[in-house]
């Protein structure tokens, strides 16, 4: 069991690798236990995909030593530059030791890709509504999961469609996607500058869902 353990001047944005991490670990369990088949399901399948993520999440974060982080799914955003939902919502338990409230929380956005990717949804109502301070007024690291159903069939794999929306976000002069050297090979971090003029970085993951989406 991996026991994370906190100085009291520790670093709370870092708690969000953490929760990225048991992301992963819910992912790769997610690919042994699940298949789905798309003329099974509503169109709604984003929601269905990150329902049973953060199901696998909470099951899964005691075994990996963070009973402390909790999830919820759809809460409303009521602090940001216009209301609206979140798609994860991750508040600390351990963060109340430290005399923290519950401003305090980070967000994840998620997304899915289909035949077509969306990548023009991927930034205008992902990217950019962090940059506009709807989402995550309180703090500037956030994340975004994007479940990748289909490989298009002009395109060889995850790492090309990356580069398809990074050339949208070059359109838009944004910041692109970046990836860097992690246990998790789809993960990539960007920078903007939001409208308050701070930084914020963002983590993406794209979960290859190809092997269990019929």
């Amino acid at each position: 069991m991996i026991e994370f353990k906190f100085a009291k001047n520790f670093n709370f944005d870092k708690l969000l690798d953490k929760t990225f991490k048991l992301a992963i670990y819910s992912y790769n369990y997610i690919l042994n236990e699940k298949q789905y088949i798309i003329n099974k399901m509503d169109n709604d399948r984003e929601n269905i995909y990150r329902s049973d993520l953060v199901r696998v999440m909470k099951k899964l974060r005691f075994k990996y030593g963070l009973n402390f982080v909790v999830l919820n799914k759809e809460p409303e955003e009521d602090e940001g530059n216009g209301k609206g939902r979140l798609d994860i919502k991750i508040e600390y338990t351990r963060l109340y030791e430290y005399d923290f409230n519950d401003e305090f929380y980070h967000t994840i956005e998620c997304k899915r890709f289909g035949n077509t990717p969306n990548y023009k949804d991927y930034y205008e109502n992902g990217i950019l509504e962090f940059i506009n301070m709807k989402y995550s007024p309180k703090t500037n690291y956030a994340g975004m999961i994007c479940f990748v159903e289909k490989i298009p069939k002009n395109l060889k794999n995850i790492n090309e469609i990356i580069e398809k929306l990074n050339n949208h976000l070059k359109n838009k002069n944004v910041n692109t996607l970046q990836q860097f050297k992690h246990e998790f090979k789809y993960t990539y971090k960007s920078k903007h500058k939001r409208t308050n003029q701070e930084c914020m970085i963002l983590t993406h993951l794209f979960f290859d869902y190809t092997s269990i989406v019929t």
